[in-house]
């Protein structure tokens, strides 16, 4: 009976011993992350970079709105680094300002605005990710067709099937590749001319699965 007593005292210290450490943890996270706010308004765009960095790899809604905020930031890195947090957060309350991030004069937050839209999958991004299949950087287009792929919005099946004829090898592929994950035929001559392309082993499995997929819809 005595030793039942102890167990269940030494249960209840080892179980206030987790509550305080986790309680302490959430305190600290909060600390942490108020600090890292406070830096996002640093006059050194380095700070405030690092700071975006950071936040980024954490997670919890609380950082959603800083990292909305620095996507607006006077600095390109910074806005960068915003756009990618974003992508890897997912949360739908950036996509508005995501989509404002498409017009960025700087094609690195173009890119990673495209992708992060990509990750999120809101079909109210088809049409802006639409618009990017004609950006000046053949990067931000390639990034734009994918982003399409992933979203799967039979809407951009044409523009997709225009962006075959792209100027720019990556842009072909990635709209090939979106279009087979639209499940349209059309893309099989252009996987077909890919994957005769195609030198590296994984980029050839991807596109001979892109080819199979769409075949067993044809039969």
């Amino acid at each position: 009976m005595k030793k039942k007593i102890n167990l269940n005292f030494l249960l209840m210290i080892l179980l206030l011993m987790f509550v305080f450490f986790v309680v302490n943890t959430i305190q600290a996270q909060d600390t942490y992350i108020l600090e890292l706010r406070k830096g996002l308004k640093n006059e050194n765009w380095f700070v405030r970079m690092h700071a975006v960095r950071t936040l980024g790899e954490m997670r919890g809604s609380e950082i959603v709105d800083p990292l909305i905020s620095a996507i607006k930031d006077e600095h390109p890195r910074v806005r960068m680094f915003a756009a990618r947090a974003l992508g890897k957060i997912r949360n739908p309350k950036a996509v508005r300002s995501l989509i404002a991030a498409l017009k960025d004069d700087d094609k690195w937050v173009r890119m990673f605005a495209v992708d992060a839209l990509g990750k999120i999958g809101d079909t109210i991004t088809v049409e802006p990710l639409i618009t990017v299949l004609r950006d000046k950087e053949p990067g931000v287009r390639s990034r734009a067709a994918r982003a399409l792929g992933w979203i799967k919005d039979l809407k951009a099946a044409e523009p997709l099937v225009a962006a075959l004829k792209d100027e720019n090898q990556y842009t072909q592929r990635s709209a090939a590749l979106a279009l087979a994950e639209l499940g349209d035929t059309r893309a099989i001559p252009s996987l077909e001319i890919l994957l005769s392309q195609e030198e590296r082993k994984e980029s050839q499995m991807e596109i001979m699965q892109a080819i199979e997929k769409l075949f067993r819809k044809l039969k």
